[in-house]
């Protein structure tokens, strides 16, 4: 694998994988910090971003089986847990995997208007009850660390708005990737996760929305609203002295 340092040279890919490369290479771009590191193969047909010990790997459908290998010994080498757009052989056992979903903002009828904020301290504070509530405190802390990090550099948006919360990871070639879409439960079933979306969406005009579904609840939520199924996403987590 090549190791490669601009936006430009990582080439073009339709796919949500990618999109979460290029949110990592734009703080990169903007740090030099040594603690995101980017490659590709030569045919730039695999993207690779290691960001501190979590890998990102997108690999086309046509990808040559050698880069491929290559691409995943760079991993384990340098890794202890990789998302990928599709299991690689070699990768390891999923532990985790769902399905992509894309929603065009044209398709969504019009919802009633949802008033937001940008505040980190309070969509964490949603994220932290639905997502990190039985991690450590030193855990979160460094999520709340690293999340506030990114967002000081553009990277990343933070949306809450009346218990639901949700992260923009990337705008890229006319999509906004859309993660961590949440809602308190006691806030649920009054349409608040669709009405975010609709208000994200008002922010980027003529994109369209891309999710990683997490389990067969959030599917149901993707396909009541028209989303299309673009791929699916796979999470592989390497042991302590794991061959």
């Amino acid at each position: 694998m090549n190791r490669i340092v601009t936006i430009e040279s990582l080439g073009q890919a339709d796919d949500a994988v990618f999109l979460r490369i290029l949110g990592l290479a734009r703080l990169y771009l903007r740090e030099q910090t040594e603690d995101v590191r980017f490659f590709a193969s030569d045919s730039r047909s695999i993207v690779l971003c290691i960001d501190g010990g979590c890998a990102f790997l997108y690999a086309a459908p046509d990808a040559p089986a050698e880069e491929c290998e290559d691409a995943v010994l760079t991993v384990r080498m340098m890794a202890h847990e990789v998302y990928a757009n599709r299991l690689l052989p070699g990768m390891g056992k999923v532990q985790k995997r769902g399905q992509v979903y894309r929603l065009c903002a044209q398709e969504l009828a019009p919802f009633t208007p949802l008033a937001v904020n940008h505040s980190l301290r309070e969509s964490f504070a949603v994220m932290e009850a639905v997502f990190f509530a039985q991690e450590s405190a030193d855990e979160r802390m460094r999520r709340y660390a690293d999340l506030s990090h990114r967002i000081r550099h553009g990277c990343y948006q933070v949306y809450e708005a009346e218990g639901a919360a949700a992260l923009c990871v990337a705008h890229e070639m006319g999509q906004v990737l859309i993660d961590q879409l949440c809602v308190l439960p006691q806030r649920r079933r009054n349409g608040l996760a669709i009405r975010l979306i609709h208000a994200i969406l008002n922010d980027y005009p003529a994109v369209s929305a891309v999710f990683f579904s997490r389990d067969e609840q959030s599917d149901r939520f993707y396909q009541k609203y028209h989303a299309k199924p673009a791929g699916e996403w796979v999470y592989c987590r390497f042991l302590k002295g794991e061959n």
